[in-house]
């Protein structure tokens, strides 16, 4: 019986050379793993500057009129580029309101009030000296910014001049005092106006509807509905059944106040804005769920609102054209 040392040493051979092969092919995976982790962390660190230098460009203090009201913004830089803000609306004595999911892409800033359940949405200049946008409660409204700087920091507020003021209606009593500009939305007290409450939205939760469901069979969204949350079973204020409002509006802005009624819960209060509310809604209150309002102007800068008819007993919420406020009805 003969042994081939040949085919031993050739089949060792290609062993050998399988190895290398293994090992070599680690070596270059590794090699490129390294150079693709150095290349994403060398971008992360050239875009991080131009991030960070975006947002320190719109960062700063700026000013602006909402109606015939002053408002101020100041956004700040993070070191990471991310930028958060606060507002300011002095006439109303309200300071530091807090704005949150700030975004800015390129020349598109964008940021919500959640206190006033709002959006504003613009462009910032390409000097950055000033932003365009409107700002939006169910209503979008034109809102500028202007940035304040040492050299104009003194200077007084814009005065609103209306070119073509609307038509006033006489006031209730001649006696009676006119609507407050300190306060964007009030309440009739039987001797004087004082402030509504502001209300407190809550993160909005998605909801499923049977009756939705059957309603459009095949529509595959119609089962869901939005649920618009707020603070608390009961508001701090609680007024008689047939409450009196005025609010602050801009000159030439359509009258447009929404009374709602709320379902009150365990925790909270909410409404359920359902597939076929969409289309017969205003200001996130449905119609089903709405209350009819007579609305008048007592001034080219304020409204007068009132229920057409009496309201139950139970908690609501009434929208102007830029804030919500709650009540109770006892």
């Amino acid at each position: 019986m003969s042994y081939d040392y040949r085919s031993r040493t050739l089949h060792r051979q290609e062993a050998e050379w399988v190895f290398v092969a293994a090992h070599v092919s680690r070596v270059i995976v590794k090699v490129l793993s390294y150079s693709i982790a150095i290349f994403a962390v060398g971008i992360a660190v050239l875009a991080a500057p131009a991030f960070s230098q975006q947002a320190s460009t719109a960062a700063g203090d700026y000013s602006g009129m909402l109606g015939p009201l002053h408002v101020k913004l100041h956004l700040v830089s993070a070191s990471n580029g991310s930028l958060s803000g606060t507002i300011d609306s002095p006439d109303q004595g309200m300071f530091g309101v807090p704005c949150a999911d700030v975004h800015l892409n390129g020349q598109a800033l964008s940021f919500t009030v959640p206190m006033a359940h709002a959006a504003w949405m613009g462009f910032v200049s390409s000097d950055g000296n000033s932003m365009s946008g409107t700002y939006n409660l169910g209503t979008p409204v034109p809102l500028n910014w202007t940035r304040v700087t040492a050299a104009n920091s003194t200077n007084p507020p814009p005065v609103v001049n209306p070119a073509t003021p609307a038509p006033a209606t006489a006031a209730s009593s001649p006696s009676e005092p006119a609507c407050p500009s300190t306060s964007m939305g009030n309440y009739w007290d039987g001797s004087s106006w004082r402030p509504l409450t502001t209300v407190v939205p809550l993160p909005r939760e998605r909801g499923l509807s049977i009756k939705e469901q059957l309603k459009n069979p095949l529509n595959p969204m119609a089962p869901y509905t939005t649920i618009y949350r707020y603070k608390d079973t009961s508001a701090a204020l609680t007024l008689g059944p047939s409450p009196r409002f005025c609010f602050v509006v801009s000159v030439n802005a359509a009258p447009n106040v929404v009374i709602g009624e709320l379902d009150v819960k365990k925790n909270d209060r909410e409404i359920e804005m359902k597939f076929s509310d969409r289309q017969n809604s205003s200001s996130g209150i449905p119609a089903r769920k709405s209350v009819e309002v007579d609305v008048k102007r007592t001034s080219p800068t304020s409204i007068e609102a009132t229920p057409k008819s009496p309201l139950h007993p139970g908690q609501y919420v009434i929208n102007s054209s830029y804030m919500a406020f709650d009540f109770g009805v006892q």
